[in-house]
């Protein structure tokens, strides 16, 4: 996997059983019972019944691993509840069981591995589909050390990914998930610059940018090199003067990678 960025550490153990999800987590990721829920330890909205409960990576990580257990739990069936399972890919005798739910950023490519583990587990990358309630299989193999998942996530159908682990002896045991994705690239767009009426020499001018790249993101536009304005979203310069201008967008986002766009526009009679 390679040096650990953002990397995000839990250790939990997931059991599935009659379609409902019960989650365990050691004490040392834990949210206290008064305190708001962690990493790990958020369940992904019910569909049908179903739920992947542990969270495996949060959408802003781009590297974590995942430390568990699935040793003693029963094995899930091939289609969980409530969904259709067509991809042969899935195993069809699974054996004790794991489940994650992933959130991952749209147009990603993702890799997942189960080196170290104390058993050659199967791994299966899908989608929950939200509106017909199928599975849909981005990748699945039958030892993922040997040969690690890896797929291209464009978020589309709009489902969250989930990752299952199945050990075929039916045994159980410790497993250790690596996971890395693509990070996204930093862009910078000037979308529309509108100019209103002018009045006594000035005039409105109404910005709308895009900014991509590892949120958070910081977005800034100035106009001539004046200072700077927070745009994220679109902003509005309220008395720009009659004439020629430029336009400059900067976008800087949570790695520190930047971008510039820029745009020449004109306040007229």
């Amino acid at each position: 996997m390679g040096k650990m960025t953002r990397a995000t550490i839990i250790r939990v153990a997931v059991l599935i059983a009659s379609g409902a999800a019960l989650l365990l987590i050691a004490a040392t990721s834990r949210a206290g019972a008064d305190g708001p829920p962690e990493v790990g330890d958020r369940a992904t909205p019910d569909f049908n019944g179903f739920q992947p409960a542990a969270l495996l990576v949060a959408a802003k990580d781009d590297q974590a691993i995942a430390l568990g257990s699935t040793a003693g739990f029963q094995a899930d069936p091939r289609e969980p509840e409530g969904f259709i399972v067509s991809d042969p890919l899935v195993p069809a005798m699974p054996g004790a069981t794991g489940w994650w739910s992933i959130d991952a950023p749209n147009k990603t490519t993702l890799t997942i591995d189960s080196c170290q583990s104390d058993f050659k587990a199967q791994l299966t990358l899908g989608e929950l589909e939200k509106d017909d309630m199928t599975v849909n299989i981005l990748d699945a193999s039958a030892n993922g050390c040997a040969k690690p998942l890896t797929a291209d996530y464009d978020g589309s159908a709009g489902g969250r990914l989930f990752l299952r682990i199945d050990d075929a002896t039916g045994n159980g045991g410790d497993y250790i998930v690596g996971y890395a994705r693509t990070t996204t690239p930093v862009r910078a767009n000037i979308k529309d610059v509108d100019v209103g009426n002018v009045k006594k020499g000035k005039a409105r001018v109404m910005v709308d940018v895009g900014a991509r790249g590892e949120s958070p993101l910081k977005a800034k536009c100035s106009i001539d090199d004046d200072d700077a304005v927070n745009c994220l979203g679109g902003t509005t310069f309220k008395r720009v003067e009659r004439g020629k201008h430029e336009l400059t967008l900067k976008v800087k986002d949570d790695t520190g990678e930047k971008a510039t766009d820029s745009v020449d526009f004109e306040v007229a009679n």
